[in-house]
């Protein structure tokens, strides 16, 4: 064999090592891609099912923000809508002694829902604020009814009390005593307004 045919033989050789290095040069390449892109998708997905929990609370937290701000906002609300209505009430009672006719209906009121409240009993002693001293007794004269009339201190605005039995039982029909109720129940009614949607 010549040695241009050696050589020919040699470079023969040398080009398939070449093409055979080459290919699995090229395979292992692909592989290597391959393994790269699926971990990078990997991290991809676990980066976006983090981010995702990471939403859901966030989400979560700024719901949960919103609704007790909502609550605080309607809570302040209804607060000043009952103090407004109050006051507005509160000034009406004070006017009230302004129409004597208006006054004295409402005090004969107070005055029969308590007598109804002491359950016949016929030991008892009305209680009235000084302004208020004449009419409770023009009221029992008009009625018929003999009960003491007592003035007390100017603790009250209007209305009356009834001390029954010796001062076991006391009944309170003052405007503040009636503003106090009317002011629980429009509570609860508000409340029930304001909270049965949700």
């Amino acid at each position: 064999m010549s040695l241009e045919k050696i050589f020919e033989t040699l470079d023969e050789e040398a080009e398939y090592q070449r093409k055979e290095l080459l290919g699995k040069a090229e395979a292992e390449a692909k592989k290597i891609i391959q393994e790269a892109e699926e971990e990078a998708q990997k991290i991809i997905k676990s980066s976006i099912d983090k981010m995702d929990i990471l939403l859901r609370i966030e989400k979560s937290r700024l719901l949960t923000e919103i609704e007790l701000a909502k609550k605080r906002k309607i809570a302040k609300a209804k607060d000043e809508y009952t103090s407004r209505v109050y006051e507005d009430t509160e000034k009406y009672c004070k006017k009230l002694r302004d129409n004597p006719e208006n006054h004295k209906k409402v005090f004969k009121n107070l005055f029969l829902e308590s007598l109804g409240e002491a359950h016949g009993s016929k030991n008892i002693v009305v209680l009235v604020n000084n302004k208020d001293k004449e009419l409770a007794a023009r009221i029992l004269s008009e009625s018929n009814l003999n009960y003491e009339v007592k003035v007390v201190d100017n603790s009250f605005d209007g209305g009356l009390c009834l001390q029954v039995e010796g001062n076991r039982i006391v009944i309170y029909n003052t405007f503040e005593s009636r503003l106090e109720k009317a002011k629980k129940i429009l509570l609860a009614q508000l409340t029930e307004v304001l909270f049965s949607a949700q």
